[in-house]
């Protein structure tokens, strides 16, 4: 029996490399940042990560640069991404309702992150900023039955 060790040519336990997919529903500086980072940490990891922003964003941010696709926030484009994902996590209220929707379907899970301090939601979008037991401004909405 030989103790030289067999390298390790595929993803870890055979299993095929986790798709995330980072959706942006503007060019705000502060939630670009914050996906460039996320998504260098994530490639580096060995996940698949995919981008969708605004086509400004990726020229400013260079999200292809710190190891993710991009793809641009176009509605078809956004739901090709979201295609076999193993996570979808849109960082604000419009990239929430657009990754809802790209979603139909799918059986991904959601998260969605409020960034930032802007303004407080109102209306129905205020229900969904502050689900029972969240507080603050903050949130996840995943979906039923996963806690």
């Amino acid at each position: 029996m030989s103790s030289t060790p067999v390298p390790v040519t595929g993803p870890p336990y055979g299993r095929a490399p986790l798709r995330a997919v980072q959706v942006l529903g503007g060019a705000g500086a502060g939630s670009s940042a914050h996906v460039r980072s996320l998504a260098g940490g994530l490639a580096a990891r060995g996940v698949r990560v995919t981008v969708c922003a605004p086509v400004e964003a990726e020229g400013e941010y260079d999200f292809t640069g710190a190891g993710a696709q991009f793809t641009p926030t176009a509605v078809s484009a956004l739901r090709a991404a979201c295609a076999g994902a193993d996570v979808v996590h849109a960082h604000g209220v419009q990239a929430g309702m657009r990754a809802a929707l790209a979603l139909r379907g799918f059986r991904a899970p959601l998260v969605v992150t409020w960034n930032g301090g802007g303004a407080e939601a109102t209306g129905p979008l205020a229900r969904l900023a502050r689900p029972p037991g969240l507080p603050g401004a903050s949130s996840a909405l995943l979906p039923p039955g996963v806690r």
